[in-house]
Order: structure tokens, then C-alpha cells, then sequence
């Protein structure tokens, strides 16, 4: 349980962090004015609370498949996937990934809309 916890915070907290912050020396800023010099529609993918928390899901999910393989931090290995289902994987792992970090950035909005009208 707690790794489910921990991967959903640290979905979320990267993905609030890049979409709505500057960052330190302004590094999220600049990746966004970057990405909306791209051609096609990449823009969207780092300003968005579903897109980019699902990216991030399915890096997690590549770090703990390929590289930190004895530890299990991200919820399709800790369903057990093997790497027959690989991509399946990843799929969920970006789903919960970015299902969780818009609920979280919505009941988030709900709390500061709030906060404004009082």
C-alpha cells in the first residue's frame, strides 16, 4: 500500500510541479516555451494534468522494469507483470499514473476556488 501511495505522490507532485511552476531557475519555464516551439502538438502534453502525469507513470514504469528491477515501487509490479506484458504495464502505470494526479489536482482546485470566495 505504501508504494501505491508513494508512486501516485510522486506522479502527482512532478507533474504539478512541471505543468504549474517555474521551477528552480525558471527550468520548467523553459521546457514549456520549448515544447511549444515543436512542431505538432507537444505543447499540450507538458501543460496538461492528465497528459504529462501519464508520461511520467510510463518512465516509472520503465525505470522499475529495465533499471531498478529489485524494486518494486510502481503498481504493475506489484501485480507481478512479467515481460511478456511488458507495454500492458506501462499502460497501467500511466493510467493510474494520470487518473490519480488529475484527481488530486481537481479536489486541489475544488479547496483553492474555495478558499478565493470566502
Amino acid at each position: 500500500m505504501f508504494e501505491i501511495v508513494s508512486f501516485i505522490l510522486i506522479c502527482y507532485g512532478l507533474s504539478n510541479a512541471v505543468v504549474f511552476t517555474d521551477g528552480p531557475f525558471y527550468i520548467f519555464e523553459k521546457f514549456r516555451n520549448f515544447m511549444k516551439k515543436m512542431p505538432s502538438n507537444l505543447e499540450h502534453g507538458v501543460n496538461c494534468m492528465i497528459c504529462f502525469p501519464f508520461q511520467v507513470g510510463i518512465i516509472l514504469s520503465l525505470l522499475n522494469s529495465l533499471i531498478y528491477k529489485d524494486v518494486i515501487f510502481t503498481p504493475s509490479q506489484m501485480l507481478s507483470f512479467t515481460d511478456d506484458y511488458f507495454i500492458l504495464g506501462m499502460f497501467i502505470d500511466g493510467s493510474i499514473a494520470s487518473g490519480t494526479s488529475w484527481l488530486l489536482n481537481v479536489i486541489s482546485e475544488h479547496y483553492e476556488k474555495n478558499e478565493t470566495d470566502e
